[in-house]
């Protein structure tokens, strides 16, 4: 068995670590090397998805100091953070890790949005 085969059968909790053994070192270099170009993938789309998020959340702004409207509104927080939630349950990951990343994200692009705010 493969040492990919094996983590894929512990991560699913079919097998226990202590099961195998004796992989080669050539082996799970090249296995590292595999999830570690997911990773790098992974956190290339995230940050490019905060991109366009930054974009659209500047694009609020030049409409919310058109109106006169108020940057900040905390319905609409609170709306995105229950939704975090929500989806975070959906695919399997911690509801409440979800949300902080989420609260994360948007503390940072609030302040974007504000700085560009007040450049308009």
């Amino acid at each position: 068995m493969s040492i990919e085969s094996a983590v894929e059968s512990i991560y699913q909790k079919k097998m226990k670590v202590e099961e195998f053994s004796g992989f080669s070192e050539q082996e799970f270099e090249k296995f590292l090397a595999k999830q570690r170009g997911i990773i790098d993938t992974s956190n290339e789309i995230i940050l490019d998805a905060f991109a366009k998020r930054v974009e659209a959340a500047k694009k609020v702004a030049i409409a919310k100091k058109i109106v006169n409207a108020p940057l900040f509104m905390p319905q609409r927080e609170e709306e995105i953070l229950t939704n975090a939630v929500e989806y975070s349950k959906k695919i399997g990951i911690d509801a409440e890790l979800g949300k902080e990343i989420i609260a994360f994200i948007l503390t940072k692009a609030r302040e974007i949005q504000d700085r560009y705010y007040s450049t308009l």
